[in-house]
């Protein structure tokens, strides 16, 4: 019983697509995520100001803090 024989199971997993824009929306990176995605303020002492989370390019909600975190079911475990 071995993987080469054919004897094995797969398990799809969902991933994100993180697209990344700067505030006048021109595109900057795009980037596929098997567990999670955190956008986060780094370095800086401030707060994250006008921070758009869309879904499917409909707008779920503005954020104002430290960051976010967006995980899939998978990734989601650890946050449990």
């Amino acid at each position: 019983s071995t993987v080469f024989a054919g004897d094995f199971i797969i398990t799809p997993r969902m991933r994100l697509k993180c697209s990344v824009t700067d505030r006048h929306q021109s595109f900057v990176e795009e980037y596929h995520i098997t567990n999670d995605v955190a956008i986060h303020r780094g370095q800086d002492s401030m707060l994250i100001r006008d921070l758009d989370i869309c879904v499917n390019g409909t707008l779920l909600t503005s954020v104002i803090g430290d960051g976010i975190i967006v995980a899939t079911p998978t990734g989601s475990t650890a946050y449990s």
